[in-house]
This record gives C-alpha cells, structure tokens and sequence, in this order.
C-alpha cells in the first residue's frame, strides 16, 4: 500500500496546476477577444479619399465638397458611426494605389468596379449604373441638309396627305360653285384647279381674294378648311423643325467603329482612358474634363469618351457648350460605381467594413433616402 501511493502521490498536483495555469490565460484571452477583428469599424477616425468628380464630388470656391458621393458617404457614416476625414487625390488610380498601400480606408468618387482593381481593393454594393458615353460636336446643317428634309419619310407622308386633301376640298368647291360662280370654269380640269388654287392660298393664310367661293355651302366649306389650314401649317412648321433640329444634333461618328478613324480625347488615369487603350483606339491624353471639352468644342479632337452622368453634368453647368456638344447617340459599355474599401491584412479575413458599408447602402436606398440624393443633383 505504502508503494502504490507513493507512485500516485503526485496525481492530485495535476488538476490543480491545469486550473492555474487557465486562471491565467483567462485575462489574456479575454483581452484578445475585445480586439476588433482586421477591418472592424472602430472608434478611430477613417480617411476616406475623394477627388473632383461632379456631380459625383463637387469642390465649391471655399473648398466645401458635395455631391450624390459625399451625400451619400455622410448618411453612411451617420449609420454607421464612423468617424473619418476627407484625402484628396488628383485621380481615380491615386486613390485605388492609396487605397491599396493602406494610406486610406475607403475611396469614394465616381470609382467603376473592375476587375483589375478588384484584385487591389474591395468594393461595395454598386452605388450607382452608369455608362462610358461619347461626346461630340454639334453640326450645323447645310442648305442640301436642309433640302433633304423635304425627302424625310414622316414629311414626305404628310405632304402627299395635304396634297390628297386640298384635291378633296377644290373640288367640292367646284361642285357647289361651278354654276353660280363664274371663277370657278364649268370644265373639270380648269374648275378643279382653281379651286386648287383657291385651297392652296387659304390654307397658307395668304388669301388673294381673286378667287372667292359665293355660295352658302360653299362658304361654310371655306371656313372650315381656313381653321383646318392653320392646323396643317402648324404641323408642317413643327415637322420641318424637328427634323432641322435632329440633323443639327447628328454626327458623323454612328458607331463605336468610327472612333478608330478620328482623334478620341479622354482623361488620363482614369478608367474610359484604360478602355480607349485597351481597344487600340488614337487616344489624346488630358489632365481633366474640363481641358478635353474644350479641345473638342475647338475642333482640336473629334471626340470625348468619359462617364456619362459626369459630362452631362458639365455641359448642362457650362451654357456656352449646350449649343455646341452632345452625347452620340451609342456608349462603349455599361459600368457600375462602388466604394472601394482597404482589404484586410490577413488574405482571405472577412472584410467588416464593406459589411456595414452595404448594410447602410440597403439602409439608404429602402428608405428613398438614395433617390433624394440623386435627384438632388441629376434631377432637371
């Protein structure tokens, strides 16, 4: 008996050094696990990148910024509780490259989610459908364009109609007229044509008077068809307007096709550049919007490939280029914009700040909080 528990004499030291050695490891576990996580919003203060890009993010004389962007990050952040701080960056690939070396949390602007930077940064839920569209000149119409209109298929049909109608009239008129009425000749041929002519003069308002139905039905007739020719006037005017107005806003350039034979402007560093380049198209490089405008409005270059929404807005906010430039009417390809957000350090480790950021983009567009906003600044 002495022998057996000797040999056991140590077993109730076992359990007791296991119960201090996890009395411990329980404040240091503990302390690990009130650590946030890699990408965990925290107390601390974000730096969120933006660069010009309106309406997108707009930058007034004080340096005060706005825009569907920064609207929107704001109420996200609200949501969210985060705290942040304004980087600004020249262009959209300085922030991916600031996003990506952890200089900046998150970048926001007009950032089209592809697949090349989503290999550098994570992006949100798109914020925003867009289109890579094609800016060119307006012509003005030459007297052969203004000619033609008279050969327009829609001019053509309702021309033939009048034509039909005023037969129509002439020679009810002839029928009421030709025996009391010696301006009106008993002849079919000469009796019809001048009620023609007749027809022809008052639906134009121009009314000679060398003509003149006598006759009560006849009158009756001719009253009528005076309020139906300034209809028909009308109509026609409209017409010949639109179809001048259509021409005016035409270019030569139909398709994307035709952009490989003409000079093509676009914004260097930024993602319409990339896809000029990347389609072999002759691509003239500018530091920004403004400057590629420009040169097309001077006829330096041919054309401008950039964000939709962003040049519509700069050419409604310049008066003196809504005479002289318009979008074609093709794009190079639909894109979407996200918020591009830092991955975590750990590969593969869920990104918590791109979850919070979707939940409040849910947030705000159930709300109709995101449609005030883009109606702020896109409505008419």
């Amino acid at each position: 008996m002495t022998h057996k528990w000797q040999k056991n004499r140590h077993a109730p030291i076992i359990p007791l050094i296991l119960v201090n050695i996890i009395f411990f490891l329980c404040p240091i576990l503990d302390t690990c696990n009130a650590l946030p996580s890699q990408g965990a919003v925290s107390n601390r203060i974000y730096n969120v990148g933006v660069k010009e890009a309106p309406p997108f993010v707009i930058k007034d004389n004080k340096g005060n910024l706005s825009g569907i962007s920064i609207d929107m990050w704001q109420r996200i952040a609200d949501i969210t509780n985060i705290q942040f701080k304004f980087v600004e960056a020249p262009n959209t690939e300085s922030m991916i490259k600031m996003c990506e070396e952890n200089k900046i949390d998150v970048a926001i602007a007009a950032i089209t989610i592809t697949p090349e930077r989503m290999n550098r940064v994570d992006f949100s839920n798109t914020i925003f459908n867009s289109k890579v569209s094609v800016a060119v000149q307006l012509k003005q119409p030459g007297i052969f364009s203004a000619i033609s209109i008279f050969f327009h298929s829609i001019l053509a049909e309702m021309l033939l109609i009048i034509i039909v109608v005023i037969i129509m009239v002439a020679t009810v008129i002839w029928l009421f007229e030709m025996k009391k009425n010696p301006e009106f000749p008993r002849n079919p041929i000469h009796g019809i044509g001048k009620g023609i002519w007749w027809a022809s003069v008052t639906m134009t308002g121009v009314g000679y008077g060398d003509t003149v139905p006598r006759t009560l039905n006849a009158r009756i007739i001719g009253i009528i068809w005076m309020f139906f020719g300034v209809l028909m006037v009308s109509i026609i005017t409209a017409t010949v307007t639109s179809t001048l107005t259509s021409q005016r806003l035409t270019s030569d350039l139909k398709t994307t096709a035709d952009l490989y034979r003409v000079n093509v402007g676009a914004v260097e560093k930024e993602n319409p550049m990339t896809l000029l380049q990347q389609q072999g198209y002759q691509t003239v490089g500018f530091q920004n919007l403004n400057e590629a405008v420009s040169s097309l409005s001077l006829g330096k270059i041919d054309a401008v490939v950039h964000d939709q929404p962003i040049i519509q807005y700069h050419i409604r906010k310049n008066p003196s280029l809504v005479d002289s430039i318009t979008l074609a009417d093709f794009h190079l390809r639909k894109e979407e914009y996200g918020i591009a957000v830092s991955k975590p350090a750990i590969q593969g480790q869920r990104n918590y700040l791109i979850d919070q950021i979707n939940k409040a983009l849910v947030t705000l567009k159930t709300t109709g909080t995101y449609d005030e906003i883009v109606e702020l600044y896109l409505g008419s």
